[in-house]
């Protein structure tokens, strides 16, 4: 089988990687968008953290899972409707939400304080952080939209089996992962489903590690304080309301609480 980690931006994609690394499959570093993928393993973790888009290149998605390994897996925010339909029979998708208010507030602080090949949004460019905010919203929130309406679709067409799909699928939310009594749970479900063959000595342990496990986005550097109130502007908050995504986000937890009660 071949894996694809698919997230919401923030939402433990990174950390989704080290799961399954700990759990014996390998990982490619392929993160990957429609016609481009990131190689991550070709750069050091700051470099990573402060100009990924650096480490572009590309090909199509579906020749890019065609040539990895078996046991291997990608990530990413991309929807698997790029891949074609016969390789979905060797195909498992772990898929994490979040909700989409820390999403845009996580990926803001992201781009504005860690990244430096996003200008637009950048101090120098300017220099209030509300007014940013406002900016990242406004250019930004169609993109995050877009990536919540597209996994809707893809998971509702999975659930009433509109796609040729033999493969596993698996949607947590990432908060809910964090939780260690409920992690716990979603760590053994993950295992379970995709049949992954882990050495650990125990769940608790695994999870301990996974969670301590430095990856790009927990990282040893400074973190970043940035009291999230004040990006909340009158401005921001219109912007924000008026799009679908926490409709659309609800429904995905819909998704996820009737995959739980089967």
């Amino acid at each position: 089988m071949k894996y694809y980690i698919y997230t919401v931006p923030k939402a433990g994609t990174y950390l989704l990687a080290v799961l399954l690394e700990k759990a014996g499959v390998h990982n490619t570093g392929y993160h990957i968008k429609p016609g481009k993928y990131l190689d991550t393993k070709a750069a050091g973790m700051n470099d990573n953290i402060s100009s990924p888009s650096r480490q572009s290149k590309e090909s199509p998605s579906d020749q890019l899972l065609d040539k990895i390994a078996e046991g291997s897996f990608l990530f990413g925010h991309m929807t698997p409707f790029h891949f074609r339909k016969d390789q979905w029979q060797n195909l498992n998708v772990l898929l994490s939400i979040r909700d989409p208010k820390e999403v845009v507030e996580s990926e803001f602080i992201d781009f504005r304080f860690r990244r430096d090949d996003i200008q637009w949004v950048s101090k120098e460019v300017i220099k209030d952080d509300t007014l940013a905010f406002e900016h990242y919203l406004q250019k930004n929130l169609i993109h995050t939209e877009n990536i919540f309406r597209e996994m809707h679709n893809f998971y509702n067409k999975i659930a009433t089996k509109t796609l040729p799909n033999d493969a596993n699928l698996y949607i947590l939310n990432f908060k809910e992962f964090l939780n260690k009594e409920e992690g716990l749970k979603i760590l053994q479900k993950i295992i379970d489903l995709f049949k992954l063959d882990t050495t650990a000595a125990d769940m608790d342990n695994l999870y301990d590690e996974i969670i301590n496990e430095e990856n790009k986005t927990k990282t040893v550097n400074e973190p970043v304080y940035v009291d999230k109130e004040i990006l909340w502007s009158d401005k921001a908050r219109a912007i924000f309301d008026q799009s679908d995504v926490t409709s659309t986000y609800e429904t995905l937890l819909s998704f996820k609480e009737q995959q739980n009660e089967l």
